[in-house]
């Protein structure tokens, strides 16, 4: 390859979240082993706790706008840049971006879709759903989804959807899992599809079924004080209050991770949950409703259990079957799901068109 490669990403936020983390971990494997220039298109206009980091792993970070002027800037900041490829990461909105990026001839557009359903409800959203997936239709020439169920969701044309899992780098941290056993923890911001207070009524019915443990639960991420209110009032309504702690962001959730026994997840909506090959990479068993992301997980990471929403006493039964599981065993079977970062990273830099010839050993 004579010229170097010059990648567009957009991204919604510099905020801590799973897609952030994600897109960071994956920018520091690819500049560590091509000789790219990766250019962020921030949507939201506006720095945020991971700002920095993504500076030392870009070329130019360039906060835009939203709405049609944001679209305008969008355009301007094209036909400055030149990429080679645009990348976008704005779910089902980057059907308008890859369009953008049509009518000023840049070759190869990707729409990365990292939600397995729909994320609003009413008939705005609807008709802003049809709208992003007509514009995608024409603007995108690949559409990735982190899981299958993801890849479905968009609604493209075969011939151009593939599936490529998010990839997690195998941690060096080592689940308690024996140790103090009875020890839960939820990781994820405060959210309505997160459904933090089903993971409350599991602890209450594990203190029933039961009580020579210590059962507890610590909730990590993004609070919000209203969100936290009725977490607070369920819990003590249910007499689980001082069994109940809120550690808020943390900024290494593996290592967080490890300190547990059992990690809990019963969303209502995920894509490819990035916190369960977090919690799998340091050998942490989970359990989780059966979305389409976690159903693909669980089918190659055994220690990972599904368990449907709407009856606490099935997840406090999968809970229990969790202290039969050896971390360090969790752990190896992890390394061969197929989830490493490095496969990730290999998989988005053939999406790009880098060549083989381009990409450093590591």
């Amino acid at each position: 390859m004579s010229n170097k490669v010059k990648v567009l990403m957009t991204i919604g936020t510099m905020d801590i979240g799973g897609a952030e983390l994600r897109i960071l971990n994956l920018l520091e494997v690819l500049t560590s082993r091509t000789d790219i220039s990766v250019y962020l298109y921030v949507i939201s206009g506006k720095k945020g706790p991971l700002s920095e980091r993504f500076r030392k792993y870009t070329t130019h970070v360039v906060y835009g706008k939203k709405g049609i002027l944001g679209l305008f800037d969008f355009f301007v900041n094209l036909r400055l840049i030149e990429p080679d490829v645009v990348h976008c990461n704005s779910n089902l909105a980057g059907g308008i971006y890859s369009y953008v990026a049509k009518t000023i001839g840049v070759k190869n557009r990707i729409c990365h879709i990292r939600t397995a359903s729909d994320y609003g409800t009413g008939f705005f959203y609807l008709l802003k759903k049809r709208v992003f997936l007509f514009f995608m239709k024409l603007g995108a020439t690949s559409v990735v989804g982190v899981c299958d169920g993801a890849a479905s969701f968009a609604g493209a044309e075969k011939k151009k959807t593939l599936t490529i899992y998010n990839g997690i780098k195998l941690s060096e941290e080592l689940a308690d899992i024996g140790g103090n056993f009875g020890r839960m923890v939820v990781l994820g911001r405060m959210h309505e599809a997160k459904n933090h207070a089903f993971s409350i009524r599991v602890l209450r019915c594990l203190k029933d079924i039961s009580p020579e443990r210590d059962w507890s639960i610590d909730f990590y991420g993004k609070e919000d004080s209203k969100f936290k209110k009725d977490l607070i009032d369920l819990a003590s309504e249910l007499n689980v209050l001082d069994s109940v702690s809120f550690k808020g962001v943390t900024d290494d959730p593996v290592k967080a991770l490890s300190l547990y026994s059992v990690m809990l997840l019963p969303s209502v909506r995920e894509g490819l949950p990035g916190v369960v090959l977090e919690a799998a990479s340091c050998g942490l068993p989970s359990v989780c409703s059966p979305l389409p992301g976690c159903v693909e997980i669980a089918d190659r990471v055994a220690f990972v259990r599904l368990a449907e929403l709407g009856d606490p006493g099935l997840w406090a039964k999968e809970i229990l079957d969790c202290e039969c599981d050896e971390a360090l065993n969790n752990k190896k079977t992890f390394e061969h799901s197929g989830f490493g970062l490095l496969g990730h990273a290999n998989k988005i830099l053939s999406l790009w068109g880098v060549d083989d010839n381009d990409v450093k050993e590591c």
